[in-house]
């Protein structure tokens, strides 16, 4: 049988067949440059890993996490009202030192860092988007105080909850133990430890946790907020290399030397004959070489120096513009302030109505630990934890002058406008009095609305006439000696 030969392909064919090799390019088989999944791949843990990373790596993810910390988690502390009344007390006997509270006495014994667990949390549920905490019952741990609370990172735990029936499964670091962590953990924590493996808590064996997720209750845990820009930041951090590679091209200085030129017009247009010639490029290259910083050369008219380099546009800004203002629009208020530089009231009202939903979440997560039995064990506080932070966090300057304006025209109580200021009552009264007895170190060297300075009376020589306030007649119950 004779041998059958194939048809040479024609050029079309070909390109079919090639492309047909090629893999389709689809979200399935992207990366991003840095080695991470693409992100419409990132789910699960994986997602609250990238996350972390994010965090720590790009500039943009840290500032706003950072700001909306420092906000949110200002001045942490517990309401202790009988810490108030002995302050205010102390200050109306004009004593300089006070007993402390029940609840002082009993922080300065426990000596447990409250802060650290506050932080630890806040840093977690504004990355993450949920907290789960982990304690060992204070009746199993063999230790004289409050057991140590651990949030665990959300890429470490499976939550499941399944009619109010809830499991946590824990996949610890793998690190190797010494003898001496080995023995001071449980059995099952070490192996997982060094294994890779996982454990899952157990109420019954003395093991507490508390979940806390911007989702709603039941299920597994909720997915990050970050995961909505993950699109957006891997666009930037594109955009970025590619600045990056652009600045990288222009490191090495590029010296191109023109000889001869072309003819437009005539018999002759287009013709070479004033073309480069391989003898004369020869020579120039010979009488440049090794020569670099400031030389004479003498040149025809047709010959020309050129130091070609990117063309600056191709470094604008502008190109960011578009994903910046998705990435502003995610961060919120904060970051809008920040950019245009101006506190906005609005955008200010906007974001201390976020700061307190997050306060009161990161709250409710850390008094249910701190007052549960489970945790305090014997060490009993005096009285129920409550959270506080600073409730002037979100407030500006010009909003405590309003409630001086609405203190001066009598639509409040100066009392209800001192605390509203964040000013304490007792420490305010007692100064204004002392400025009372001593009106001459408290008074101003003049007053521009009512008189002239001593210094500017008679012709500034101060002589012959008397300057400043005019006499002022006393308000009557007020101290004047």
């Amino acid at each position: 049988m004779p041998k059958r030969t194939s048809r040479p392909l024609s050029p079309d064919a070909v390109l079919a067949v090639e492309c047909e090799k090629l893999t389709p390019l689809s979200p399935a088989n992207l990366q991003t440059p840095d080695g991470f999944l693409a992100p419409w791949r990132v789910k699960g843990r994986e997602m609250f890993r990238r996350c972390r990373e994010l965090v720590a790596k790009n500039d943009f993810v840290e500032r706003v996490i950072n700001l909306k910390l420092a906000f949110c988690n200002d001045a942490f502390g517990f309401v202790d009202p009988e810490a108030q009344a002995l302050d205010a007390k102390m200050r109306k006997e004009g004593e300089s030192q006070r007993k402390p509270s029940k609840l002082e006495a009993w922080l300065a014994k426990i000596d447990f860092d409250f802060p650290r667990v506050a932080e630890d949390a806040w840093l977690e549920f504004l990355t993450c988007d949920n907290v789960v905490a982990f304690w060992r019952s204070a009746d199993s741990v063999p230790v004289d105080g409050l057991p140590a609370v651990t949030i665990l990172n959300c890429e470490d735990v499976e939550l499941l909850n399944v009619f109010g029936e809830e499991s946590v499964k824990v996949w610890p670091k793998k690190v190797t133990l010494s003898k001496e962590q080995k023995a001071a953990l449980p059995q099952r924590y070490a192996k997982a430890i060094e294994t890779g493996g996982s454990f899952t808590l157990s109420a019954d064996q003395g093991e507490c946790w508390r979940v806390l997720k911007r989702a709603k209750s039941g299920g597994t845990l909720g997915e990050p907020r970050l995961g909505a820009i993950f699109d957006e930041l891997s666009t930037r951090d594109l955009l970025e290399l590619g600045d990056w590679a652009g600045a990288w091209t222009m490191k090495d200085v590029i010296r191109q030397i023109k000889k001869g030129h072309k003819i437009d017009s005539g018999p002759l247009a287009g013709d070479p004959k004033h073309f480069l010639k391989v003898p004369q490029q020869k020579r120039i290259m010979a009488q440049h070489k090794n020569k670099g910083g400031a030389f004479t050369v003498v040149t025809n008219f047709d010959i020309s120096y050129a130091f070609p380099f990117l063309d600056p546009r191709f470094f604008d800004e502008s190109k960011y513009n578009g994903v910046m203002s998705r990435l502003r629009a995610w961060a919120g208020a904060v970051e809008e302030m920040r950019e245009t530089r101006n506190v906005s009231p609005y955008l200010l009202q906007m974001f201390e109505r976020e700061g307190f939903y997050l306060r009161s979440k990161v709250a409710g997560l850390l008094e249910s630990i701190f007052n549960s039995p489970d945790f305090y064990g014997k060490n009993e506080p005096p009285v129920p934890l409550r959270v506080k932070w600073n409730p002037h966090s979100f407030k500006t300057i010009k909003d405590l002058m309003e409630w001086v304006r609405l203190g001066s025209n009598g639509l409040v109580s100066p009392q209800t406008a001192r605390e509203a200021m964040g000013v304490d009552d007792a420490i305010e009264s007692a100064r204004m009095l002392a400025a009372h007895k001593d009106r001459l170190a408290y008074s101003p060297p003049f007053e521009p609305r009512q008189g002239l300075s001593q210094g500017l009376a008679n012709n500034g020589k101060g002589e012959g006439g008397k300057g400043g306030r005019p006499t002022e007649k006393p308000i009557e119950g007020t101290v004047t000696d």
